[in-house]
């Protein structure tokens, strides 16, 4: 059986993977198409702007306002596992 999951890249080399969001006990870092694993992947980067911009908002002085510029991108992966 194929399942997906994500591999998110930001600017400054680091990566994260849906297994580190979700856990990676009995797969849950996986989805069982790559449109479920496209959707996590793109609502991931959305909430990384938008908890930077709370961040921002609740401590100005301590957080900067998130570089909108910024450049993040992710890759779909498969993985076979046994039924």
């Amino acid at each position: 059986m194929i399942k997906y999951y994500y591999i998110i890249h930001y600017s400054n080399g680091e990566t994260k993977n849906s297994f580190e969001e979700y856990g990676d006990d009995n797969f849950e870092g996986t989805f069982s198409s790559y449109e479920d694993a496209k959707d996590a992947a793109e609502y991931s980067i959305s909430c990384f702007f938008q908890g930077g911009e709370i961040l921002h908002l609740s401590n100005p002085g301590d957080y900067d306002a998130p570089d909108e510029n910024e450049e993040i991108w992710y890759e779909i992966q498969e993985l076979e596992v046994e039924d």
